[in-house]
């Protein structure tokens, strides 16, 4: 089996709706992601279906930092990637999507820590909201095939199958464009005493799950999950 099969998902979001016309705020994003240890893999960049070599900073910078919206990527290699960030550089929001699928193990922080330094780079107001997830049904059966629907009416909220959630309580709770209430009622909501919790500088931390190496603990992590979700929000 795979060691790691991962995702995360997170938003952040920025103080101007055409942010990305600052390539120098652009930059510091991308300094961010790449100062972490799964941006030290990075060897590609580019618009999502034209990624090119990218054999240092400036490279990365040039090819992502354009001034304009689209969606790119960041990568380890051409063809066989094992790690894939999809930045979706658009109108008031950062939103990306973060891969990781290889035989070298990694941890579920490794991938929290792309979001928290983005959070932490000065670009932005806060994070939306972010959480990470095994990748692969294999992995995390619960995860793909709920037992029952979902209550809460939005698709885009639903965490299925997340294992770590990021809770920015600090923007979440301001009237900053897209905060949303429902995320400071996720972090004072009451988890199981085996999840660790954590909080520091407004952003709490859930961790459900330690690895992504034990499918039996990972289908007990998710189903928590979403018992403990569809209880809020029911």
């Amino acid at each position: 089996m795979i060691a790691d099969t991962a995702m995360a998902l997170f938003e952040l979001a920025p103080a101007e709706m055409t942010w990305y016309k600052d390539r120098a705020a652009v930059r510091r994003a991308l300094d961010a992601i790449l100062d972490t240890s799964l941006g030290e893999l990075v060897q590609y960049a580019g618009l999502l279906s034209e990624t090119k070599k990218a054999p240092d900073r400036a490279a990365v910078h040039a090819l992502v930092a354009t001034g304009k919206d689209d969606i790119f990527a960041l990568q380890d290699a051409k063809k066989r990637k094992h790690i894939v960030m999809v930045l979706s550089i658009v109108d008031g929001a950062l939103k990306v999507d973060v891969r990781y699928h290889a035989p070298e193990p990694t941890t579920i922080d490794d991938l929290a820590a792309v979001a928290v330094a983005l959070r932490d780079c000065g670009v932005f107001l806060g994070m939306r909201y972010g959480y990470v997830r095994p990748l692969t049904q294999s992995q995390a059966m619960y995860a793909f095939e709920r037992k029952k629907p979902r209550t809460k009416p939005d698709d885009d909220d639903l965490r299925s199958g997340a294992i770590l959630d990021l809770i920015d309580t600090r923007f979440n709770a301001s009237d900053g464009p897209g905060a949303d209430a429902n995320e400071v009622k996720l972090a004072k909501s009451k988890v199981p005493s085996w999840v660790e919790r954590t909080e520091a500088d407004g952003l709490v931390t859930l961790k459900w799950a330690k690895t992504f190496e034990d499918k039996q603990k990972l289908d007990h992590a998710c189903e928590a999950h979403e018992d403990w979700f569809d209880h809020i929000f029911r």
